[in-house]
């Protein structure tokens, strides 16, 4: 889709290639990630699906672009992360969030590092657990 934004009164509208308005007022920016469009309303982002509904309903400090079919999320300062389908595969909960590959992707959880696995199910690794290997 192309799109156009429009400043009107202090207010900006977005605006695809077909002429019908997506959105207006209060949305300060919008390009691609993807399949999908990014929405950011001052500092909160949060997207748009390919027929131009919002993925879900939850408004976002950050977002990484998908990889795996996962994409990490920023809320309240810590990272968690959604399916493609908008649906929360973990809550914000780490410190530190990677992109996923090969089936699991690097976290940082109460300052030690580990996975998480498209399940939602992590593990993190204690200074112990090191010293074990």
């Amino acid at each position: 889709y192309g799109y156009a934004q429009v400043s009107k009164k202090g207010e900006i509208f977005f605006f695809i290639s077909s002429g019908k308005k997506l959105f207006g007022g209060n949305y300060t920016a919008i390009s691609r990630m993807g399949n999908f469009f990014v929405v950011r309303k001052y500092d909160k982002i949060t997207l748009l699906t390919p027929s131009l509904s919002f993925l879900n309903s939850i408004f976002y400090e950050e977002i990484h672009g998908f990889s795996d079919g996962f994409a990490a999320v920023k809320r309240d300062g810590l990272w968690g992360y959604i399916d493609g389908r908008g649906n929360t595969i973990s809550e914000c909960i780490f410190e530190s969030a990677g992109d996923f590959e090969n089936g699991k992707a690097a976290i940082v959880y109460r300052g030690y590092t580990g996975y998480i696995y498209p399940s939602g199910r992590f593990e993190y690794f204690t200074p112990a657990d090191y010293i074990r290997r």
